[in-house]
């Protein structure tokens, strides 16, 4: 909690910076709340989110009172799993930061299509998915689907033995 991250930087340890986000699961679209504490009391640190080993964004934040708030929204480049950087550059020591992992899911449409509206018990069918962000860039998904005969599932309803008629069948 807060009362801790405050807590945690003592005044006589060298430098240290202390970063929070205010949630761990965000969404492409959505404003990641990152704080920074600090034990000194007025600095610039900066702020780098990477992902795949590349640098996606880079900002940087005055710290003001040992504290730093800054806001942004998350871009579809940020996409998957994020480190969250928050770190000082100091001219004569070594940098110190501190990092959070944060995971970013993709704000994404899913379209289907089928070659016919209604298909008969055992008739063959062709299903197209395309999934794609929210400016309609194909994105790399991957995709469970269950097909469901309402027949059956009718049938069922009527006669409650029908579950082991269908496995019966199966087996046969």
């Amino acid at each position: 909690n807060r009362a801790e991250a405050k807590g945690s930087l003592k005044a006589g340890q060298a430098n240290s910076i202390l970063l929070r986000t205010d949630k761990a699961l965000y969404r492409t679209g959505d404003i990641i709340k990152a704080e920074v504490f600090s034990n000194l009391k007025e600095e610039t640190v900066y702020i780098d989110m990477i992902r795949d080993d590349q640098t996606v964004m880079t900002k940087s934040m005055e710290i003001k009172d040992g504290k730093g708030i800054l806001e942004w929204p998350l871009s579809s480049d940020c996409a998957g799993t994020v480190i969250v950087y928050a770190y000082r550059v100091p001219s004569k020591e070594k940098i110190t930061g501190d990092r959070r992992k944060i995971i970013v899911t993709p704000q994404m449409n899913i379209d289907i299509c089928t070659d016919k509206k209604i298909y008969l018990p055992g008739e063959e069918g062709e299903i197209t998915f395309r999934v794609a962000d929210n400016n309609g860039n194909p994105l790399v998904s991957a995709i469970g689907v269950n097909i469901i005969d309402e027949s059956f599932r009718a049938m069922a309803g009527k006669n409650p033995d029908m579950e082991k008629f269908y496995f019966l069948l199966e087996q046969g």
